[in-house]
């Protein structure tokens, strides 16, 4: 028996657990759409990560110190985008879980929290990347060059 179908209605721990295993499997599904649809782009994904580091410290690379990091490095940043993308999905499945024991009261506040949730955290990541990451990479190329330069 579903928790959507009645909830009002107490469930056993073992219901509990069916349905915790349930929404668990939902969200692993999802971030597994997400992956292999994101996995043929890793390259590409991984050159628009790396692309304000290369652009901050002109005439460098990127290196791989270990031996399978060329290919785990656009497999990771593939995987987390995959997360990423999947986040108002796996948050819709959490509140699934924890809206049956909830009181009326409670649901209440939580529901505008959930609407306003999900895109300020699309916005921030987006100022983030866009802002801040060349800020930084600016400072730290310019005080490399300080640093240098006092040290000889």
């Amino acid at each position: 028996m579903n928790q959507l179908e009645n909830p009002s209605k107490k469930l056993p721990l073992v219901q509990h657990l069916i349905e915790l295993r349930r929404s668990l499997l939902r969200s692993v599904i999802a971030i597994a759409i997400s992956f292999v649809i994101l996995f043929p782009f890793a390259d590409e994904i991984y050159n628009f990560i790396a692309a304000p580091i290369v652009q901050a410290i002109p005439g460098s690379n990127l290196i791989a110190i270990g031996v399978i990091s060329p290919f785990l490095t656009p497999l990771k940043m593939s995987l987390i985008l995959a997360i990423y993308i999947a986040m108002p999905f796996l948050l819709y499945q959490l509140w699934m879980f924890v809206a049956p024991a909830l009181y009326r009261q409670e649901k209440k506040v939580d529901t505008p929290s959930r609407y306003f949730f999900n895109n300020p955290i699309l916005c921030w990541t987006c100022i983030f990347f866009l802002c801040c990451i060349p800020c930084h990479l600016w400072l730290f190329s310019w005080s490399r060059s300080r640093i240098c330069q006092f040290c000889t």
